[in-house]
């Protein structure tokens, strides 16, 4: 199942993407999986360098990479 593992990923990046505040919750719902799944996800997203901030009781958010900068 990796296949499906890094689609699910993918599409907790899609959800942060529009530069708001989610809760676990809400991104569960979105993509699918339970809150303790969005929260191993999130684990390994920011483990791969993707810049997610969050703040406990709020949610969490996708930090935009300034324009002209690259990944690498």
């Amino acid at each position: 199942m990796p296949g499906l593992r890094k689609a699910k990923l993918e599409d907790v990046l899609a959800a942060l993407g529009d530069n708001q505040v989610t809760t676990a919750d809400k991104l569960a719902s979105r993509v699918g999986v339970c809150e303790r799944t969005i929260y191993r996800y999130i684990r390994l997203l920011r483990a791969a360098g993707q810049p997610i901030l969050s703040e406990s009781g709020m949610g969490y958010m996708l930090r935009r990479r300034p324009e002209g900068r690259s990944n690498g």
